[in-house]
């Protein structure tokens, strides 16, 4: 759940949230809230994004207008960036907003840019975890602190989500840009463990593991996310103990093919589960005793109370 401001629309009444992908991970799901929220205070409101997935699908359930942006993608591809380039430039001149909010990092350079160039008013630019923090080659963070640093400048507000993303920002000239905002989640019921187990996997199953530890991730399946890592330590510790670990993970991805010919060579077939997206997956949670988020790295620290 996003905080959003109690109040009507004046000078600035169209806004075009702008997002690399159109899956429903983290920084979609907070694009769909504010954009769902705005609209229902008499902002006219828009979404541009790559593909046509879930957030693309969830957004026309809620009447939100929606723009694909051909070319767009997480991977760096020159071809593919022009194309996106020329798609944004289409997509801000026919909509005419006059905030634009940018959404991860390649959404943020070329959104920022095309909306210079086109003199959008407003442009805002929330960081859903810094791109140079990730464990990459120091070439490839240096080129990606320079890209940030570029989109930073072209923004007229840079949204942290945390105290940890914004210590991170040494940028000269953009620190009277910063703000954080932290995001939240209302309170959710949990179903029971039996109920939760037998809706997610079923009964027949669940009775197979009855015995086991269960340990799920729910992330995309994506480098930054680590499954590798996890399904080692996983096969690791079947291998030396009596009592097995059940590991399902719960999300979609690039990475989903690669994962299961690791699940199959390390012979973890029997204990790893993997069940694509999940439609309001937390619910489950009460099904497992452990929860694992094994990613490389964070820009939201997490917290229960």
């Amino acid at each position: 759940m996003l905080l959003v401001m109690e109040t009507t629309p004046q000078n600035h009444n169209k806004i075009l949230y702008i997002i690399t992908k159109s899956n429903f991970g983290g920084a979609q799901k907070y694009v769909y809230e504010l954009a769902t929220e705005m609209s229902k205070l008499g902002y006219e409101v828009a979404v541009a994004c790559g593909g046509k997935d879930e957030l693309v699908e969830k957004l026309h359930q809620a009447n939100i207008q929606t723009y694909e942006v051909t070319g767009f993608q997480r991977d760096v591809s020159i071809f593919k960036e022009i194309k996106a380039f020329f798609s944004l430039i289409r997509i801000i001149h026919n909509f005419q907003p006059d905030i634009v909010h940018l959404n991860s990092a390649k959404a943020g350079g070329l959104g920022a840019l095309t909306s210079r160039l086109l003199r959008v008013p407003k442009i805002i630019f929330t960081v859903h975890g810094w791109s140079f923090l990730e464990p990459r080659p120091r070439l490839w963070k240096i080129l990606a602190w320079f890209g940030s640093y570029f989109t930073c400048l072209l923004a007229h507000k840079i949204i942290t989500v945390s105290q940890h993303d914004f210590r991170h920002t040494n940028m000269p000239g953009v620190q009277r840009k910063l703000t954080t905002i932290h995001t939240a989640i209302a309170p959710y019921p949990l179903l029971p463990r039996e109920e939760a187990r037998e809706k997610l996997i079923g009964k027949t199953l669940t009775n197979q593991h009855l015995s086991n530890l269960w340990l799920v991730t729910i992330a995309e399946l994506n480098n930054n996310k680590n499954h590798v890592t996890a399904i080692d330590a996983v096969a690791e510790y079947n291998s030396s103990h009596a009592n097995k670990i059940f590991y399902t993970l719960i999300g979609s991805g690039e990475l989903q093919n690669s994962l299961k010919e690791q699940v199959n060579l390390r012979g973890m077939t029997d204990y790893v589960l993997f069940l694509d997206y999940v439609e309001n997956a937390k619910q489950y949670l009460l099904a497992f005793d452990i929860f694992l988020l094994p990613s490389k790295k964070r820009g939201v620290a997490l917290r229960s109370s």
